[in-house]
């Protein structure tokens, strides 16, 4: 995975410098460079530059993730679904959806065609075996695709903002990373280690700007029991994570009415509370996407050469 996202952060790398110091909106290119990554590990192969049909793509994307909450009554009460000002948001929704299942259904047949990829898709169908079924991979794909695009790319975005406008963090970002790294390379997982300010300020960035800090809903498969709560079956269940990384941060910073609001880094160094902290589940899959995540956000954010601070 190290090795896929190092290749995506040389071409991003490479893009920005072809706009030679001129302002640009990252949105594109950060998605472009996401889906890349996600393409090569699931499809076996990265997508070009200006490959139209990923960009169509990533425009259904984008529209279908924003439109969720607008039909998330439906979602609740099905019969919404037939009243004016629900069934045109839905209808269209739907549309999207289909495409965007046309685009990986088409993407999983090059992946089958290419006996050679190594690739997330290959490796299903060969431990599926006479279990194989093609339509549950399909919308596993569309699962990892999804939870795995915006989220890093907002994540990300925010990585820019907060570390443009908190100077002091960035300087002590890259004074750490001068003393660790050569500046010939990008930073390796290796080195995460020696590297704890670096690991702190990603991790209070996704604390102090969560994704989907609603969550998404969730439904329990059998009766379970959560802290002496009862939940049985079949029950929608709706995890509130932003709420729970601040009431930690409030805690460890002394109560103060602003506390959830500061982007300090240091806190989570000197107090070692990094577990404490909720990156997008709870559940199981937790690691598998802040691991993803925290490389792209150490790598996107860290990327050589780096220029002397000015004045030290």
């Amino acid at each position: 995975m190290e090795a896929r996202i190092n290749v995506e952060v040389e071409e991003l790398v490479a893009w920005i410098r072809e706009l030679g110091g001129n302002s640009f909106f990252p949105d594109q290119l950060l998605a472009r460079s996401v889906m890349n990554v996600i393409g090569s590990i699931v499809f076996g192969r990265r997508f070009g530059r200006h490959d139209t049909q990923r960009d169509s793509f990533l425009e259904d994307l984008y529209t279908f993730t924003t439109s969720l909450w607008t039909i998330m009554p439906v979602n609740r009460f099905p019969l919404l679904r037939f009243v004016p000002g629900f069934r045109g948001p839905f209808c269209r929704q739907i549309a999207t959806h289909d495409r965007m299942m046309e685009f990986i259904r088409d993407n999983v047949r090059r992946s089958f065609a290419d006996a050679d990829s190594e690739s997330f898709v290959s490796r299903y169908r060969d431990q599926s075996a006479d279990d194989f079924d093609p339509v549950e991979l399909d919308f596993i794909i569309r699962d990892l695709i999804v939870a795995g695009t915006e989220t890093s790319v907002t994540s990300i975005r925010w990585a820019l903002a907060m570390l443009a406008n908190h100077r002091q963090v960035q300087t002590r970002v890259q004074r750490e990373l001068d003393a660790v790294v050569p500046p010939t390379r990008l930073p390796s997982l290796d080195e995460r280690p020696q590297l704890p300010y670096v690991d702190a300020t990603v991790l209070e960035l996704m604390r102090r700007r969560t994704v989907a800090p609603l969550s998404v809903p969730r439904a329990t498969a059998a009766d379970t029991e959560v802290n002496g709560y009862f939940i049985p079956a079949k029950t929608m269940v709706h995890g509130v994570y932003f709420r729970a990384c601040s009431i930690v941060t409030w805690a460890y910073l002394g109560g103060g009415a602003c506390a959830w609001a500061l982007f300090q880094p240091t806190l989570i160094v000197n107090d070692g509370i990094c577990a404490a902290i909720v990156i997008f589940s709870s559940s199981s899959r937790t690691s598998k996407f802040r691991h993803s995540l925290t490389i792209k956000l150490q790598h996107l954010g860290t990327s050589y050469p780096r220029p002397p601070i000015p004045g030290l």
